[in-house]
């Protein structure tokens, strides 16, 4: 996969952090404050402004996680879900590692 060093995303969790530095993929917030803590309204205001200011288009949801938070914040930001594999098989069409890294790549950077 090459990289997308100008791609932002926000991710629901902190789940994709070495993934995203990797390749060079900049992570403007979490939903999520901190692991296992709901956001707060405060919270989901602040990151929306925040995505705003920063032009983020793109939130990525893990496929274990409420996803009801997510739409919200794309609905009021013009930001896509995109629901990215945590493991092989744990979304449709990643059964190889190879299909796995390619599909993160396509939802990723591919808009």
């Amino acid at each position: 996969m090459q990289t997308c060093p100008t791609k932002k995303v926000v991710q629901y969790h902190e789940l994709y952090n070495y993934f995203l530095k990797r390749y060079d993929i900049q992570n403007i917030g979490n939903i999520e404050p901190i692991p296992g803590i709901s956001p707060s309204s405060k919270h989901t205001l602040a990151l929306i402004m925040s995505m705003r200011q920063n032009h983020v288009k793109t939130i990525l949801q893990d496929v274990y996680h409420e996803k009801k938070t997510a739409k919200f914040i794309a609905s009021k930001t013009g930001a896509k879900v995109q629901v990215i594999p945590h493991d092989i098989r744990s979304v449709k069409g990643s059964n190889t590692l190879e299909e796995f890294y390619n599909i993160i790549g396509k939802r990723i950077c591919n808009q």
